[in-house]
Protein backbone atom coordinates (compact mmCIF):
# COMPACT_ATOMS: atom_id res chain seq x y z
CA UNK A 1 0.00 0.00 0.00
CA UNK A 2 3.15 2.59 1.15
CA UNK A 3 4.36 1.86 -2.56
CA UNK A 4 0.98 2.38 -4.59
CA UNK A 5 0.67 5.70 -2.54
CA UNK A 6 4.07 6.84 -3.10
CA UNK A 7 3.69 6.09 -6.76
CA UNK A 8 0.45 7.74 -7.05
CA UNK A 9 1.79 11.21 -5.77
CA UNK A 10 5.10 10.51 -7.58
CA UNK A 11 7.17 10.19 -4.86
CA UNK A 12 10.41 8.16 -5.69
CA UNK A 13 13.91 8.22 -4.76
CA UNK A 14 15.13 10.91 -7.32
CA UNK A 15 12.37 13.22 -5.67
CA UNK A 16 13.61 12.50 -1.93
CA UNK A 17 17.37 12.83 -3.34
CA UNK A 18 16.33 16.04 -5.15
CA UNK A 19 14.37 17.40 -1.86
CA UNK A 20 17.02 16.42 0.30
CA UNK A 21 20.24 18.40 -2.28
CA UNK A 22 17.89 21.73 -2.65
CA UNK A 23 16.13 22.00 0.38
CA UNK A 24 17.34 25.38 2.53
CA UNK A 25 15.93 26.56 5.77
CA UNK A 26 13.56 28.76 6.42
CA UNK A 27 14.91 31.72 8.89
CA UNK A 28 11.52 31.03 10.95
CA UNK A 29 13.00 27.42 11.25
CA UNK A 30 15.33 26.02 14.04
CA UNK A 31 18.30 24.11 12.92
CA UNK A 32 16.99 21.12 15.08
CA UNK A 33 13.91 21.36 13.04
CA UNK A 34 16.24 21.64 9.66
CA UNK A 35 18.00 18.65 10.55
CA UNK A 36 15.33 16.67 11.27
CA UNK A 37 14.11 17.44 7.83
CA UNK A 38 16.93 16.27 6.33
CA UNK A 39 17.17 13.16 8.56
CA UNK A 40 13.85 12.11 7.30
CA UNK A 41 14.54 13.19 3.66
CA UNK A 42 17.30 11.42 3.87
CA UNK A 43 15.98 7.90 5.29
CA UNK A 44 13.29 7.90 3.00
CA UNK A 45 15.81 8.13 -0.17
CA UNK A 46 17.54 5.46 1.50
CA UNK A 47 14.36 3.03 2.28
CA UNK A 48 13.40 3.68 -0.90
CA UNK A 49 16.30 2.22 -2.26
CA UNK A 50 16.56 -0.60 -0.12
CA UNK A 51 19.51 0.44 2.30
CA UNK A 52 18.80 -0.48 5.60
CA UNK A 53 21.50 0.17 8.63
CA UNK A 54 23.97 -1.34 6.00
CA UNK A 55 26.86 0.68 5.93
CA UNK A 56 28.30 -1.46 3.17
CA UNK A 57 25.31 -1.05 1.16
CA UNK A 58 25.48 3.12 1.92
CA UNK A 59 28.55 3.18 0.23
CA UNK A 60 28.35 1.23 -2.81
CA UNK A 61 24.50 3.63 -3.21
CA UNK A 62 26.48 7.08 -3.14
CA UNK A 63 29.31 5.70 -5.09
CA UNK A 64 26.72 4.59 -7.81
CA UNK A 65 25.00 7.73 -7.63
CA UNK A 66 28.28 9.71 -8.33
CA UNK A 67 28.99 7.99 -11.17
CA UNK A 68 25.68 8.47 -12.44
CA UNK A 69 26.47 12.35 -12.21
CA UNK A 70 29.12 12.06 -14.01
CA UNK A 71 27.62 10.39 -17.41
CA UNK A 72 26.43 11.64 -20.67
CA UNK A 73 22.57 11.92 -20.28
CA UNK A 74 22.41 9.87 -23.16
CA UNK A 75 24.21 6.75 -21.18
CA UNK A 76 22.51 8.35 -18.27
CA UNK A 77 19.46 7.30 -19.98
CA UNK A 78 20.53 3.95 -20.51
CA UNK A 79 21.40 3.49 -17.29
CA UNK A 80 17.93 4.45 -15.92
CA UNK A 81 16.60 2.26 -18.25
CA UNK A 82 18.88 -0.71 -17.53
CA UNK A 83 17.90 -0.25 -13.52
CA UNK A 84 13.93 -0.03 -14.62
CA UNK A 85 13.66 -3.64 -15.24
CA UNK A 86 15.47 -5.21 -12.18
CA UNK A 87 13.72 -5.66 -9.52
CA UNK A 88 14.53 -4.39 -5.87
CA UNK A 89 16.68 -2.36 -5.55
CA UNK A 90 16.41 -0.29 -8.42
CA UNK A 91 19.90 0.41 -8.58
CA UNK A 92 23.44 -1.09 -9.38
CA UNK A 93 26.46 -2.00 -7.25
CA UNK A 94 29.99 0.19 -8.72
CA UNK A 95 31.38 -3.16 -10.10
CA UNK A 96 28.08 -4.36 -12.13
CA UNK A 97 27.18 -0.03 -13.22
CA UNK A 98 31.33 0.55 -14.07
CA UNK A 99 30.89 -3.05 -16.38
CA UNK A 100 27.35 -1.28 -18.09
CA UNK A 101 28.95 1.69 -18.49
CA UNK A 102 32.16 0.81 -19.98
CA UNK A 103 30.31 -1.72 -22.22
CA UNK A 104 28.33 1.32 -23.64
CA UNK A 105 30.45 3.56 -24.07
CA UNK A 106 32.43 0.88 -26.00
CA UNK A 107 29.72 0.16 -28.40
CA UNK A 108 28.26 3.56 -29.25
CA UNK A 109 31.22 5.60 -28.49
CA UNK A 110 29.60 8.31 -26.97
CA UNK A 111 31.84 11.08 -25.87
CA UNK A 112 29.67 14.08 -25.50
CA UNK A 113 31.11 16.67 -22.90
CA UNK A 114 27.61 17.34 -21.96
CA UNK A 115 27.08 15.57 -18.49
CA UNK A 116 24.03 15.54 -16.64
CA UNK A 117 23.40 14.67 -13.17
CA UNK A 118 22.00 12.00 -11.62
CA UNK A 119 19.60 14.72 -9.91
CA UNK A 120 18.73 16.12 -12.99
CA UNK A 121 21.36 19.07 -13.51
CA UNK A 122 23.41 19.66 -16.47
CA UNK A 123 27.40 19.98 -16.35
CA UNK A 124 28.54 22.47 -19.67
CA UNK A 125 32.32 21.53 -19.92
CA UNK A 126 34.05 24.07 -22.51
CA UNK A 127 36.50 22.27 -25.15
CA UNK A 128 38.07 24.73 -27.39
CA UNK A 129 36.17 24.57 -30.23
CA UNK A 130 33.42 26.67 -30.25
Amino acid sequence: MKETILKEYGLSAKCFLDKFNSVKRNNSETFVLFSSKLKSLLSQYLDSRGIENDCEKLVSLLISDRIKSSLTEQCLKHILSVESTMGQPFWMEPDKLSIVVDEYMANLGHTSQVTSSFIGQGNYQRSGAI
